[in-house]
């Protein structure tokens, strides 16, 4: 799967680690924004493999908006992907924006999924969103 930036949506996101980039939606008055973006020109910084078999890595095929993207090979099951880290960025009960665009030669169906702990120390996993292609 290649990945550049991820499609628009918002998340209630309670902290946890996410596949994606980020910024906060927050009101006009308060406009403290969190801006995370990558655009995977020269490097993948901050992307790390979901089950730890991927491989992460920039590639100039199918890029978005520039010459290079994300491209992640390896994977050996479906949930096998890149993920992004923001539990040290983002609030509880804040909502966020994810956008993302992202490209697939395989799979039939791309999905953007959360992943979080709660207060108990339970881990969650939510799909935020899901796109046939």
């Amino acid at each position: 799967m290649k990945s550049k930036k991820l499609k628009k949506l918002s998340a209630l996101v309670l902290a946890g680690a996410v596949t994606g980039t980020m910024a906060a939606l927050m009101p006009s008055s308060v406009l403290a924004a969190v801006d995370v973006s990558n655009d995977f020109e020269s490097n993948v910084e901050g992307w790390t493999g979901r089950g730890g078999v991927e491989v992460i890595e920039v590639s100039d095929e199918s890029a978005h908006g520039g010459s290079s993207a994300m491209c992640v090979s390896g994977r050996e099951k479906s949930w096998n992907g890149p993920q992004f880290r923001i539990d040290e960025i983002c609030e509880p009960n804040v909502e966020y924006t994810v956008n993302a665009w992202a490209k697939s030669e395989w799979y039939s169906t791309l999905s953007l999924s959360m992943e979080y702990t709660d207060s108990a120390g339970d881990r969650h996993y939510s799909n935020l969103k899901s796109v046939q292609g």
